[in-house]
């Protein structure tokens, strides 16, 4: 996982090492955080503040395929929505974000077929 200039916010490495994507310091799991985040990110102060200490790998990460569960992805997808209306610009140059994307539409529409249009 690519974090850029800044280091990982400390609970993230632990928290996507094992398959339960659980940290084993605070007791979390990726969707509780995720979905903390997104109720701070409601503030558009935050939004900026989520991206600058470095969540957002975390968020571009339970996109991936394979990767995550459905409540992990749902997390994610909200989240990044969220924070897209003052970060557009960061999400977009987030590394993976935009396979991210591709994964979660092609995802949703095997889910939904009458999604393709």
């Amino acid at each position: 996982m690519n974090w850029g200039v800044n280091p990982p916010p400390p609970v993230i490495p632990t928290l996507l090492q094992g398959k339960e994507h659980r940290s084993l310091t605070s007791g979390f799991s990726a969707d509780e955080l995720v979905a903390a985040l997104n109720k701070l990110a409601a503030n558009d102060a935050n939004k900026r503040r989520i991206v600058e200490f470095g969540f957002l790998p975390l968020y571009v990460e339970l996109l991936q395929p394979g990767w995550c569960s459905v409540t992990e992805l749902t997390e994610a997808t909200q989240g990044l929505w969220i924070l897209a209306f003052k970060c557009r610009d960061d999400i977009i140059g987030e590394p993976g974000c935009l396979v991210g994307r591709h994964t979660l539409h092609t995802r949703l529409t095997a889910l939904c077929p009458g999604l393709a249009g």
